[in-house]
């Protein structure tokens, strides 16, 4: 059974301890496999930031493909966004709540004020890619999806007030995440990230 992270999502992008503590040895197979097109977020360190994405509304109607291809968006949005918090580069939290669901936005929201406020920052940018879609199905008239993406951390790194890198905890900078994703509303809606768990022991990333 998949265990979610003791941190939040946003964790990823904080410490590779507390992500790590979250992961699960054994994924369920995946019922749907279809690749998308690759979603990279350049790992530059200069203070131009990536454009977000665009937000794909999807239906039940939708295909698997178009379901893969919004919930693409919406983690690479959502990391994206959550990356610049982390740089410092935008002090409205409320950012983080274009991309995700209200309780999950709310957790984000609590750990990134509380990171933030020890002083650290995030150096560098993220490399989100080869995203699958592992399940889609619909309740009540919403879409919710589970894929798969890798994470390539090896391009950040976390300074604290003195500027000094934080030690990596572990030589492991990339890793499989399982993201969790569930329209706004039922009808034609973007979808948002509801949770996103590291996964262990995965070999596609």
């Amino acid at each position: 059974m998949l265990s979610r992270s003791n941190a939040t999502a946003a964790a990823l992008l904080l410490t590779l301890a507390l992500l790590l503590q979250g992961c699960t040895d054994a994924p369920p197979r995946p019922l749907h496999l279809t690749p998308a097109a690759t979603h990279t977020i350049a790992s530059a360190t200069t203070a131009a930031e990536p454009p977000l994405p665009r937000q794909l509304p999807v239906s039940v109607a939708s295909t698997d493909a178009e379901v893969l291809a919004a919930a693409t968006n919406a983690y690479t949005g959502y990391v994206l966004a959550a990356e610049r918090l982390m740089h410092g580069s935008d002090t409205d939290l409320q950012i983080l709540r274009d991309w995700t669901t209200t309780k999950f936005g709310d957790s984000e929201i609590e750990g990134t004020r509380a990171w933030l406020a020890k002083g650290k920052r995030l150096v560098g940018a993220s490399v989100v890619s080869d995203f699958h879609l592992l399940d889609r199905q619909s309740k009540g008239g919403v879409v919710i999806a589970v894929v798969f993406s890798c994470v390539d951390l090896s391009h950040t790194r976390v300074v604290t007030k003195t500027v000094q890198p934080t030690a990596r905890p572990s030589d492991t900078t990339k890793l499989t995440m399982q993201v969790s994703v569930r329209q706004s509303q039922p009808g034609v809606a973007r979808l948002a990230v509801d949770g996103v768990v590291a996964l262990a022991k995965v070999d596609r990333c």
